[in-house]
């Protein structure tokens, strides 16, 4: 019979400091809403899955002229011009802001 003696150290962890994403430099949250929104034009919209693909992804480009602060990985709301099938207004869109670096 072999007797085996351990011994366990437990160290609390150390504290973490939250960074607040909100806080990011230079980039003002929540600056247009639909009430009051930044009017711009798309350059650009291509759909960039098969039409076999499971859901739809799409290439838009946007002239912001500077006035719409954002991240990669932020969404952008767009509510587009026209009416809808109903003839109501379109409603509010989100799209994600995808990573603008090559090969992403």
């Amino acid at each position: 019979m072999v007797s085996i003696i351990t011994q366990v150290t437990i160290k609390a962890p150390a504290k973490v400091e939250k960074i607040s994403m909100k806080m990011e430099e230079d980039v003002v949250m929540n600056k247009f809403k639909p009430k009051n929104p930044y009017i711009g034009m798309c350059f650009l919209n291509t759909k960039i899955t098969g039409d076999d693909a499971p859901g739809e992804t799409w290439h838009m480009v946007f002239n912001i002229e500077g006035e719409v602060p954002y991240r990669e990985g932020h969404t952008i709301g767009v509510i587009p011009d026209g009416i809808n099938k109903n003839g109501k207004p379109h409603k509010l869109r989100l799209y994600s802001i995808a990573n603008s670096a090559l090969g992403d």
